[in-house]
């Protein structure tokens, strides 16, 4: 038995998914932190002068824009599979059983979200998470071979329709643009309601134009599958996904990037390559969970920075919350709008550092043994629910 296999036999805890979730948060922050940064930020970024600049912008492009979301929805739904078989697990008889502490758990994260948007101000994706997992409730006892159909025909779906509404919403904007426009005389409060109006747009927006539900299911196929359970077997089949993933979200995001160096290029064409960037953005959540596939078996865990990153993934929820409150705070015109001083080259570090001190944070909550506030919530109240679902 190799060393792998020796460490999973002890913590049955998969090591990968918790890696994933804290880096995934890295990538969140440098997906939100542009937003207010490149003030208006465009989808096509501005056409680059150096070097740096142009390798920026592809690795935006590869790995964060329109990626970090899918990475996010991909963990999503492994980790509805993950919930799901462990309620069965605990002898919780019949799937509508099982499937009530998801169904309450969907509702906590829109009632979050909607406090997120209203009161932080924060860039939103609880709610439309929520959502999805309402929606994909009765996927939860569907075999893989179900479930991979269903891949199938939304990607489908989504390769033909996305595109197309992204090049006329592009062409009819004018511009390919995306505003966070704020006048001099905006304050937290006189802003209230637009942040209120955002309530309801957010998850259409995100539904709609930016899909989720196909990298939700690639997560979920995922975990019926038991891909990221160690074997040889498995660790064959993650290296496949993940070089095909890898592919296709690089080869995805070329043309997006090629294309804002053509100063004649139609907006029409740039929006449908905006389209096309977010469909390919669906590998780029199966690349990075199958790459913590790999090497989460291998990682000593009794390492600082691993245990570090894997202590925020434990407590995801509660550190997502935290960096879009810093960020509204340091970032936004509304808070101490400290973006001014931050450029394209400048906001990677920028992130990197906010993610790395709040990194420290939760290492410290895990060697105190200190839960995740919103984590700790969310599970009492789903318990308390289930509760109240079995004797009625």
């Amino acid at each position: 038995m190799t060393t792998s296999e020796k460490n999973l036999k002890k913590n049955k805890r998969i090591h990968g998914l918790d890696l994933a979730r804290g880096t995934m948060l890295l990538f969140i922050i440098l997906a939100h932190v542009p937003i207010y940064v490149l003030n208006p930020y465009a989808i096509g970024l501005a056409a680059n002068h150096n070097v740096v600049e142009n390798f920026v912008d592809l690795f935006m492009y590869a790995f964060v824009t329109n990626r970090s979301r899918n990475l996010f929805a991909c963990l999503f739904g492994y980790g509805l599979i993950l919930s799901y078989n462990k309620r069965h697990k605990d002898r919780l008889d019949g799937h509508m059983l099982n499937a009530k502490g998801i169904q309450i758990r969907s509702y906590i994260l829109i009632v979050m979200g909607i406090l997120l948007i209203t009161f932080v101000g924060g860039l939103d994706i609880l709610m439309s998470y929520g959502i999805a997992g309402l929606i994909l409730l009765g996927v939860l006892k569907m075999s893989p071979k179900q479930i991979k159909k269903l891949i199938i025909w939304t990607t489908v779906i989504s390769a033909i329709y996305v595109p197309i509404i992204w090049s006329f919403y592009v062409h009819l904007a004018g511009n390919f643009k995306l505003n966070i426009d704020f006048a001099p005389e905006d304050t937290y409060f006189t802003t209230f309601g637009m942040r209120l109006l955002a309530v309801p747009m957010t998850p259409i927006v995100i539904h709609v134009l930016l899909p989720v539900i196909p990298p939700i299911l690639i997560g979920m196929w995922m975990a019926k599958e038991k891909l990221l359970v160690y074997s040889k077997e498995n660790q064959s089949r993650l290296k496949k996904y993940m070089l095909i993933g890898l592919a296709i979200t690089v080869i995805g995001a070329l043309p997006l990037v090629f294309v804002e160096r053509a100063t004649d290029s139609s907006l029409y064409y740039v929006g449908f390559l905006f389209g096309l960037q977010v469909v390919t953005g669906y590998a780029c959540g199966l690349f990075f969970i199958s790459l913590f596939g790999l090497i989460g078996p291998k990682v000593n865990m009794s390492k600082v920075i691993p245990t570090a990153i894997a202590a925020m993934g434990k407590r995801s929820l509660t550190f997502y919350i935290l960096h879009e409150t810093i960020i509204v705070i340091l970032l936004s015109p509304l808070g101490l709008n400290l973006s001014q001083y931050l450029n394209k080259i400048t906001l990677l570090p920028f992130s990197f550092l906010m993610w790395c001190c709040t990194i420290a944070l939760a290492y410290f909550m895990e060697k105190k043994g200190i839960k995740g506030p919103f984590e700790t919530f969310t599970r009492k109240l789903m318990k308390k629910g289930v509760d109240k679902y079995k004797q009625a």
